[in-house]
């Protein structure tokens, strides 16, 4: 079984369950209004470039829970596609979500102040100086009251390539009232240009061993 590190002792890190959405933080506010401004340009690319299909097995959310979705990772669109692809009353109750993302794309000058905007933070620290980033800044942002969405592979893979990392194991024993969403994502190039994508969201089964990153993305490909 993966060990967990302890945070209780970290400053700003409590195991508390925070049951307040950071949509009425100032800057959860700011983020969720990109991400709903970037999802209604999202979909409509999306229609232009070759369609999309949402399967969707979910029927209600709450903005009072606090969410962590475990998704596969085909593309750097992925994120975009994630949050844009729930139905509007989901993205009502989800946003704003915080995106795990490569410190290799984060912290480009040019493109960190438009992903910061689009909730990524980064995956491991790179810059001495940032405070949130990875398993212990995924724990303190659900603190926080935001909900995160992670890719336990931790890059761009196949399924027969997978290798979940324990990152998504340890967030889900710090935060144990946290409700795991699982999303199966599936990109069919025709060029450059045009991409169809499929997208399909559920909760685990109940039966889901989330102390096994290896379960949760079985799970995952097997939706």
């Amino acid at each position: 079984m993966p060990t967990t590190q302890d945070y209780s002792n970290k400053p700003g890190l409590t195991n508390k369950f925070s049951t307040h959405n950071a949509r009425w933080l100032p800057s959860g506010f700011v983020i969720a209004l990109f991400q709903e401004l970037a999802a209604l340009l999202t979909r409509s690319y999306l229609s232009l470039a070759g369609g999309y299909v949402v399967k969707s097995h979910i029927s209600r959310l709450s903005h009072r829970q606090r969410y962590v979705i475990a998704s596969n990772h085909q593309s750097l669109f992925d994120p975009f596609a994630i949050f844009t692809l729930f139905k509007w009353s989901h993205r009502n109750q989800l946003l704003p979500i915080k995106f795990m993302t490569i410190p290799k794309v984060y912290h480009r000058w040019y493109a960190k102040p438009v992903l910061y905007l689009l909730g990524c933070f980064p995956a491991h620290i790179r810059e001495h100086n940032y405070h949130t980033y990875g398993v212990e800044g995924a724990v303190k942002l659900l603190n926080y009251g935001y909900n995160i969405c992670i890719f336990p592979e931790g890059t761009r893979t196949l399924r027969a390539d997978s290798n979940p990392k324990p990152g998504i194991v340890q967030i889900l024993q710090e935060q144990p009232y946290a409700k795991l969403i699982l999303v199966h994502i599936e990109w069919t190039y025709k060029n450059f240009w045009q991409r169809h994508v499929k997208v399909t969201i559920s909760l685990p089964p109940d039966n889901l061993d989330k102390t096994d990153p290896k379960a949760i993305m079985d799970a995952v490909y097997a939706l």
